[in-house]
């Protein structure tokens, strides 16, 4: 998990971090999160050619998120979510375990600051990438346990931040994933939904 982590996600996030501190100066707020829910996906199909028969929908995701306000409302904010736990892939009745992961990198809007509760926009792009788990492939040096397939996609999402206590907020958030070329699964776009604990500096 640690390695999937790093491949797909951590570099998103990585970029959040080094641009909150790089702009300390400018920076009128800073969020982190972490978050769960679900996925929601185009039903496996027979009919469509150009997908896989399978469906991205169901299972438990957990996310982590950070953003940075550099200008009044806007602001840039990245993002992790994951598959909890391994998927099984049915294509031509192979079994077959998967776990996608998606990362982002988006603009941000947020309402003003003084209010309970605040509305959050954001759009931007990243990459789907999935972990297809079969046999061990060994090379000179190295033995894995899986291969992997990226996709390029856009990412538009929104969600309501509501401040608990202090710096503490809750934000029931959705998610949609626009994904080129998504030929594993039944459909080239999917939801997430759910919602993240978070706190803001």
């Amino acid at each position: 998990m640690n390695q999937f982590l790093r491949a797909a996600g951590l570099p998103a996030l990585a970029f959040a971090v080094l641009l909150a501190y790089s702009s300390v100066a400018l920076a009128q707020r800073f969020d982190v999160a972490v978050g769960g829910g679900s996925m929601f996906a185009p039903k496996a199909s027979q009919a469509d050619s150009s997908h896989s028969p399978v469906s991205l929908s169901g299972g438990a995701y957990f996310s982590a998120s950070g953003d940075v306000l550099l200008h009044n409302q806007f602001g840039v904010e990245a993002e992790v979510a994951w598959k909890g736990s391994r998927g099984i892939y049915y294509p031509g009745g192979f079994n077959q375990h998967y776990r996608p992961t998606f990362a982002d990198v988006n603009a941000i809007w947020t309402g003003k600051r003084s209010k309970r509760l605040v509305p959050e926009l954001m759009a931007g792009a990243g990459v789907e990438n999935i972990r297809f788990y079969a046999g061990t492939g060994c090379t000179f040096t190295t033995c894995t346990h899986f291969v992997t397939s990226n996709h390029f996609m856009v990412h538009v999402g929104g969600g309501l931040r509501c401040q608990v206590f202090h710096g503490l907020f809750i934000r029931p958030e959705g998610h949609l994933y626009l994904v080129h070329n998504n030929v594993e699964f039944s459909s080239d776009h999917t939801v997430r939904y759910g919602a993240s604990l978070g706190y803001t500096f």
